[in-house]
């Protein structure tokens, strides 16, 4: 996130919320202090003014009648100028006192008194809980609107094609791996969200399913485990406002989908072989899935003489996008053509190419991208132990995948509208096709430039077997037996770190990047984006940045309704004297007259 980034401080509305329940105050620590001090002071005042009317209504009530008495004006006069709870122990001591001295009991003025210390007491507990309750219009955890002046998107303004720009482009894929799945790693799958970490995103994590035995995405008979044997995840549909935090009323929204589906593939004759290296005992394996330029045929190649290198994993993959209005046939951008068998036009392909250089199992390992039986070496350990290892069964493990991706246009009680599953460079005139209003196809078009580079080989983007997690059990080069479904576990790891990283970029589309390759990339300001940032600038929710600590979110309607029955009740005391004041004939010309003459604690004439 940008250093300029701020929270937006004053009214918004919540669109979680429909109409004006969802009106909500945020401001910093201080005038959020000074807030929650004025609230506790008008509560208080509203909980005086209210006994001020009940008072006037419990005096009317006995005025204007036939005087009994010294007693009965002191009681009255006590009605007046009483303060809660106060009353409620002065008035039956009044009652008391006049018992004894009199010798006798009136029920009418017990009656009066009792039902005078208990409107005293209710009305002191009913308006202290007011007070009490009238701080959760305030959430210290709530919900909060991001701003900056850097909202927009990044790019390095150099037409020139060099080696300087790309490598800062691939600096700052390599960098939003990392993050992502720094964040995947604390924050998903896990129900715990006391980590600041986890509180950035409006939602922790973005949930997703997996179907095993799910259809080969390639021609038959290109996976390991059959036609049936592919690994398939889905997020489901992202919703813009609630999964990623771009506040817009339910008219305004979109929803996003992304489909991923990964199989080891087949390393067989006649996609792959072993021919003489330049050395003597040395071999290449190469691997035929499409030529990488027009000078070379192959797509992936290993010398055997690799395997006197360093010991461990080595992660290598390609990525490659054919859109579907180029020719059939035709190589994809960059210049690789992949062979029929694995060409899409529909999706991203990503290949991976494993290799186990030198690393050994404690026990044998059967799942299908990391298989090693082969070369079981028996050691001993004194002083009667001994211990077997194991070693990887081929030279090079292949696993391909694709990734899909979706827009729809939420429906009102019926199933949303959606384009086709497909690549993203399909994707705009996919969305063309959905009748979307101006601002969700502008909240669409920043979704898609946020997925842009999110194809299964940016996960890893550049951190090579750092990104397995079988790597994280490898001690001295040797690794603990994996599960039979570890290469399922690899892919929908690197699938949580896409989505994560989806949420990342919006956030950083909202807030702008935390770093720009030291000015290099710049905010686009051309024209054309104008409007699409107006539509979609300063609406990230969110729940707790670095930034935000300190600030507080209020209910608009809670303190609208503190306002407004605040403000009725401090009026209603003067309303009533008012009221009874122009009565100014018989019985309440006297009641106002005596509540006059009380109020200046004189006595009425009997």
């Amino acid at each position: 996130m940008s250093s300029a980034a701020s929270v937006y401080e004053g009214f918004w509305m919540d669109h979680d919320h429909d109409g004006l329940s969802g009106a909500r105050l945020t401001l910093d620590a201080y005038h959020a202090s000074l807030l929650i001090a004025f609230i506790a002071i008008f509560v208080t005042i509203c909980g005086d003014r209210m006994w001020s009317a009940v008072r006037f209504v419990l005096h009317q009530m006995r005025a204007g009648s036939e005087r009994r008495g010294a007693d009965d004006e002191h009681l009255q006069l006590l009605v007046v100028h009483s303060a809660m709870p106060g009353v409620a122990w002065d008035a039956p001591k009044l009652l008391l006192g006049t018992i004894w001295k009199l010798g006798r009991c009136d029920g009418r003025t017990v009656c009066f008194v009792a039902v005078l210390a208990f409107l005293a007491l209710f009305n002191f507990v009913a308006w202290t809980a007011a007070g009490v309750l009238s701080a959760s219009v305030a959430v210290s955890n709530g919900p909060l609107i991001y701003v900056s002046p850097d909202c927009g998107f990044y790019s390095d303004p150099s037409d020139a094609v060099s080696f300087t720009p790309a490598a800062g482009f691939q600096a700052r894929l390599l960098n939003s791996s990392r993050i992502a799945d720094e964040y995947v790693q604390t924050c998903y799958n896990t129900s715990s969200s006391s980590n600041s970490l986890c509180q950035q995103f409006v939602k922790q994590e973005i949930r997703w399913t997996g179907r095993s035995n799910a259809t080969c995405p390639f021609a038959s008979g290109m996976c390991l485990g059959g036609d049936d044997g592919a690994f398939e995840m889905d997020s489901g549909m992202i919703d813009s406002h609630d999964t990623l935090g771009l506040n817009a009323a339910k008219e305004n929204r979109v929803l996003y989908r992304r489909k991923s589906t990964c199989a080891p593939v087949v390393t067989r004759d006649p996609y792959g072989e072993l021919i003489p290296g330049r050395y003597p005992g040395e071999e290449y394996a190469l691997y035929y899935y499409g030529g990488i330029s027009i000078a070379v045929n192959y797509t992936y190649e290993l010398s055997t003489y690799a395997q006197r290198g360093p010991a461990g994993y080595i992660l290598r993959c390609i990525s490659y996008s054919i859109p579907a209005s180029r020719p059939s046939g035709a190589s994809a951008p960059g210049g690789f053509m992949p062979i029929p068998e694995i060409a899409r036009s529909d999706a991203e392909v990503t290949l991976f190419f494993l290799v186990q250089n030198l690393l050994a199992y404690t026990a044998p390992v059967d799942d299908v991208f990391f298989a090693a039986h082969t070369n079981p070496t028996t050691y001993k350990l004194p002083p009667n132990e001994t211990y077997t290892l194991y070693y990887n069964d081929k030279l090079v493990s292949v696993m391909g995948c694709i990734d899909q991706h979706q827009i729809c246009r939420p429906g009102s009680g019926e199933a949303p509208n959606c384009s086709t599953l497909s690549s993203t460079e399909n994707l705009p005139s996919e969305i063309a096709k959905l009748e979307l209003n101006q601002v969700q196809h502008d909240t669409a078009y920043v979704i898609m430039l946020a997925i842009l580079g999110g194809e299964m080989l940016n996960s890893i983007a550049g951190r090579g077997a750092v990104a397995l997690k079988a790597q994280g059990t490898v001690f001295n080069n040797i690794n603990i037996p994996l599960p039979d479904n570890q290469w399922t576990l690899e892919v929908g790891g690197w699938f949580s770190i896409a989505l994560a990283r989806l949420q990342h970029a919006i956030v950083e589309y909202s807030t702008g990047p935390a770093h720009t390759d030291s000015g290099r990339y710049q905010r686009d300001t051309s024209a054309s984006l104008a409007r699409i940032y107006a539509n979609t600038c300063n609406r990230q929710k969110g729940r707790q940045l670095s930034s935000s600590i300190g600030y507080l979110t209020f209910n608009g309607i809670g303190l609208l309704v503190i306002l407004v029955v605040g403000i009725a009740v401090i009026l209603l005391g003067p309303l009533l004297v008012l009221i009874v004041g122009l009565r100014q004939s018989g019985k309440w010309s006297q009641r106002h007259l005596e509540w006059e003459h009380h109020s200046k604690f004189e006595r009425v004439a009997a």
